[in-house]
């Protein structure tokens, strides 16, 4: 992707012309090679088993729970009080709660819960740390904790790169899921290569299928 001034020879484009499709992103006009049938988009392993997951989530969620059982899982969305960027409410819904703590659990090697789970994880993530070690040639990434001492049900570790800028910043879009860590422990990387610069972010995960929010860290191979 490209930025560009002047787009066609003029002073606004949007569309495809010939190979090339013009878009408006973050209020500047980008140029990318345009996106061909011909070489579809092919899933990885864990896209398809997370797909999979998904599914049978879905389906268990019309097929499988009561409708008394559905029901809680909406008296908990009407329960949660979540706030966007720009301080608004947001407004959750039992399917998607029902969804997104189920996932976690099944990522993590539980099983599925009919039911929502009663309060609220006490463990949070204050600060993620990176580490590199040279003769290993391994990253090391860890959590530390509140309150000190205690530790969550599980951590999730999501890896971007390689990157050979350390000026390169990591998209959402870039990370691929890494590990799940039982008991919230350290989490060693040995598949790096020399050189390079990654990003790492982890969250911690707990058996309710509630997630804290994700810390992020970059880390060089150098």
């Amino acid at each position: 992707m490209a930025k560009v001034k002047g787009p066609a020879l003029s002073l606004d484009a949007s569309g495809t012309v010939g190979p090339v499709c013009y878009a408006k992103w973050r209020s500047m006009i980008v140029a990318r090679g345009r996106w061909s049938r011909e070489t579809p988009l092919v899933p990885t392993p864990n896209q398809e088993v997370y797909e999979n997951m998904l599914s049978s989530l879905a389906k268990a969620w019309g097929q499988t729970l009561t409708e008394n059982e559905r029901e809680e899982w909406r008296e908990r969305a009407r329960e949660i009080e979540r706030r966007s960027t720009l301080n608004q409410r947001v407004k959750e819904h039992g399917y998607q709660i029902y969804l997104s703590w189920n996932m976690t659990r099944l990522v993590c090697g539980l099983s599925m819960n009919t039911s929502p789970p009663i309060g609220n994880p006490r463990v949070c993530a204050v600060a993620i740390r990176c580490s590199y070690d040279n003769v290993e040639k391994k990253v090391t990434v860890g959590l530390d904790y509140l309150p000190i001492g205690d530790s969550p049900s599980f951590m999730q570790v999501y890896r971007a790169g390689p990157y050979t800028s350390p000026g390169r910043r990591a998209w959402k879009q870039d990370y691929r899921i890494k590990a799940v860590v039982a008991g919230g422990g350290d989490y060693e990387d040995g598949d790096t290569e020399t050189g390079k610069w990654y990003w790492y972010k982890a969250r911690t995960a707990d058996q309710s299928g509630i997630v804290g929010k994700a810390l992020e860290k970059k880390v060089g191979t150098i």
